[in-house]
């Protein structure tokens, strides 16, 4: 969720943190390509269209459960 919060933290002048919960950091990152991770106690605003997010549609169909592989 931090993903989405980073560019409002970005786009307020006077905001002091980002808080991320780690409990959400393993799923994040196989359901996003390239997830930004703070780097040395920072966050960097990804510079791709929207919110510089990229699904992993590998793996999502592996869980799509309205895929007929699914259903086996």
């Amino acid at each position: 969720m931090e993903n989405l919060h980073l560019h409002l933290v970005a786009a307020v002048p006077n905001a002091l943190f980002l808080e991320r919960l780690l409990m959400f950091e393993d799923i994040t990152a196989q359901v996003f390509d390239g997830a930004p991770l703070p780097i040395d106690g920072y966050m960097h605003v990804p510079d791709l269209p929207g919110l510089g997010l990229k699904l992993n549609m590998d793996f999502i169909g592996e869980r799509d459960e309205t895929s007929p592989a699914s259903r086996r």
